[in-house]
């Protein structure tokens, strides 16, 4: 069995309770945390309800439990999810009657309601209880469901605005001999009625031109089966290989798309969000092919649909179990490194082209003693004639080494070996052979089945960098939302992720980024977490802005010219770093704790 625990900073001593105690008195069940991970954090008590209701609705959570301060608000919010029954009880005979009486799928409780032991005995309970759809309960609860899926179509239904009218089929340009869909065609589903084991998730934003059911249906169609009979065959296809809606909303109406598709008239188009449950086995646990099911010609060229971007994807367990995600994470990263309190500096050694290895090695070296822990290759330097890998690798490699030995502190050479995908395991075994302990690899231009290759080959960290990615998702409704990305480099095995971070130079707005750190952190299934770091013109004062904004000390930075083109040199640049940390660790502002630090003091000049 498969549990989802949850809390908000009220209930989170509770949930430490309550989470040892499954652990210790339930042999065989899995219990994963998704936060908050400490009783300071900030984060709202609906955002961490929503994901573990999402988790059993989605992802193949059998139950889950949640702890706020009366446990009320993460009922009504866990119970907002489609399918979702969440029951508040405080005490043991509720807890019984929730799940025999009610099939509940959640528990809450209040922290500020009951205390430790009531808790475990609620908690016992509830767990050992058990639903019997033939007792008399059985058609109360099903017609909990039919109720919840009438008003979730409902909801839907009533967003479409009345006074517009659809557009006929003239009206429509080049899609106006398309198949007319309806709901009643095999592309519609109750969520509650399907095993969500066998179905993705795929969460998207479109514009229709036509009627946004019928718009739906053909993503649905177009994207798994396009014709689903025989000629001259009774059969149907789509029950076991259909792609089917299970959440549909008309969110606003535009004078006409946000990009209006060139061969048709201008003409209202509805902003719609759709939900559809794709069935897994149609494409299996492959990353190129469930990427041409859900961001391929399918999806992007669907009849009325002006533009799409994908939001989200939800994987179900019989799905992700077949991914080995990062090796290393990021407790192999802070193990490697020695280094558990604080955030990881990285460095990309600048002039980022043009360097002999010698001169690379210089000047990583010098970094190394500074501070840093990390000193990388820029994304642009590769296996090139004028600073080959295997030399590059050799002489950065006996710097680290020489490094090590002078500060006592463990160092980190990243190299970058991104190449055609036939080099890489050669590659590889060059740069850890010449003395590179992690290595960096631009997966969206070399394709992320290769890094699932090359996970299982490495015995270094893998990086990702985030080139290839802008133009897939900058446009704000065309394309793929950056979490997707985020969330597919860590199925696909890499260690540590740079994605753009905050600030104007970034072009990336600042819920983007944080979605993108959380798809990092986030617990998920076995998938270790990766180190997120969010990059973009960073120096010393970037750690404090960050753990401010993260509240977590898992994650990097990555500056380039704020290291090597200090006043003082890369050693300097390095330091800087280190002391503005040191201040953000003793409560001191950058400016107090410069006073004594020179390195520092140069930093904020040359930043102001």
């Amino acid at each position: 069995m498969k549990i989802a625990i949850g809390c908000d900073n009220a209930g989170f001593p509770l949930k430490e309770v309550v989470r040892e105690f499954l652990q210790q008195d339930y042999a065989g069940i899995e219990v994963t945390d998704f936060g908050v991970p400490n009783a300071d954090d900030p984060e709202f008590y609906p955002d961490v309800a929503e994901r573990v209701a999402r988790a059993v609705a989605d992802e193949g959570f059998d139950r889950g439990i949640l702890m706020c301060g009366t446990g009320l608000g993460m009922a009504m919010t866990a119970s907002k999810v489609p399918g979702i029954r969440a029951a508040t009880c405080h005490d043991a005979y509720s807890a019984e009657r929730a799940r025999k009486s009610n099939n509940a799928q959640v528990l809450t409780m209040g922290s500020r309601v009951i205390g430790p032991e009531l808790a475990k005995v609620i908690t016992k309970a509830w767990m050992e209880s058990e639903f019997d759809s033939s007792s008399r309960s059985g058609p109360k609860v099903q017609r909990m469901v039919e109720i919840d899926a009438k008003y979730q179509a409902h909801a839907s239904a009533k967003t479409v605005p009345t006074d517009i009218a659809f557009p006929d089929s003239d009206q429509r340009g080049d899609i106006g001999n398309e198949p007319v869909a309806h709901r009643d065609t095999g592309f519609f589903a109750d969520r509650a009625s399907l095993n969500m084991e066998r179905y993705v998730v795929l969460d998207y934003y479109f514009e229709s031109v036509i009627n946004p059911e019928e718009a739906a249906a053909h993503l649905c169609q177009e994207q798994s089966t396009a014709q689903w009979q025989r000629v001259g065959v009774d059969e149907d296809l789509r029950d076991r290989f259909g792609a089917k809606v299970i959440d549909l909303a008309v969110t606003g109406v535009l004078d006409q798309p946000s990009y209006p598709l060139p061969s048709a008239e201008p003409a209202p188009a509805y902003q719609c969000r759709v939900r559809i449950a794709h069935p897994h086995g149609n494409f299996g646990p492959r990353l190129p092919n469930i990427l041409t099911a859900a961001l391929g010609e399918g999806a992007f060229y669907s009849p009325g649909i002006a533009t799409i971007k994908l939001i989200d994807i939800a994987f179900p367990h019989s799905f992700l179990r077949h991914f080995e995600g990062p090796k290393f994470g990021i407790q192999g990263l802070r193990d490697m490194l020695q280094v558990y309190d604080r955030p990881i500096f990285f460095g990309v050694v600048k002039p980022n082209i043009g360097l002999s290895p010698d001169d690379f090695a210089e000047l990583a070296y010098q970094s190394w003693l500074g501070g840093l822990d990390i000193a990388k290759d820029d994304e642009m330097l590769s296996d090139v004639p004028w600073s080959p890998l295997r030399e590059r690798a050799e002489k950065a490699g006996k710097a680290r080494l020489k490094a090590e030995a002078v500060t006592g502190e463990k160092k980190i050479y990243l190299a970058n070996i991104t190449d055609e995908v036939d080099q890489l395991i050669d590659l590889h075994d060059i740069a850890v052979e010449q003395g590179a302990n992690a290595l960096m690899v631009n997966g969206m231009t070399t394709g992320l089945s290769a890094i699932r290759m090359l996970r299982k080959h490495t015995r270094v960290p893998l990086v990702a960098h985030f080139d290839f990615i802008a133009p897939l998702t900058h446009i704000s409704y065309f394309g793929v939302h950056t979490r997707v990305m985020t969330k597919l480099q860590r199925l696909a095995g890499f260690d540590v992720i740079i994605f753009p971070g905050f600030g104007a130079r970034m072009k990336t707005p600042d819920n983007e980024v944080l979605q993108s750190v959380g798809e990092c952190l986030k617990p998920w299934g076995h998938l270790k977490p990766a180190l997120p770091v969010p990059a973009g013109s960073q120096w010393a004062a970037s750690t404090a802005f960050l753990y401010d904004r993260l509240n977590t000390v898992d994650f990097g930075i990555v500056p380039g010219r704020a290291v090597f083109a200090h006043p003082l040199g890369p050693k300097g640049g390095a330091a800087s770093l280190r002391q503005g940390w040191e201040a953000v660790a003793a409560g001191k502002s950058l400016e107090v704790y410069a006073r004594n630090h020179k390195e520092l003091q140069l930093a904020i000049e040359s930043n102001t």
